[in-house]
């Protein structure tokens, strides 16, 4: 495997369609022998999996961001 993530033996231009989107993944995969397919499909589940989770953690880290400073000004508000 590559450092991209991408097996060897994958076309180049294969290579950049799979990983500009999942959909692109599965497209490709489609296409390629049992192996690389196998290979390329993990590959592109565990990199969607990551990113749902990263996005997941950033969220719930604004999210309380927000409640605090919501909370903080409401108190001020109402202490005025």
């Amino acid at each position: 495997m590559m450092a991209t993530g991408i097996p060897i033996g994958v076309p180049p231009e294969a290579a950049e369609v799979a990983r500009a989107t999942l959909g692109g993944a599965l497209s490709v995969a489609q296409q390629l022998p049992h192996h690389l397919r196998v290979e390329l499909l993990d590959t592109a589940r565990d990199a969607f999996a990551q990113s749902v989770r990263l996005t997941a953690a950033i969220s719930a880290v604004i999210s309380l961001a927000m409640a605090i400073i919501v909370r903080v000004w409401l108190r001020q508000r109402t202490s005025s």
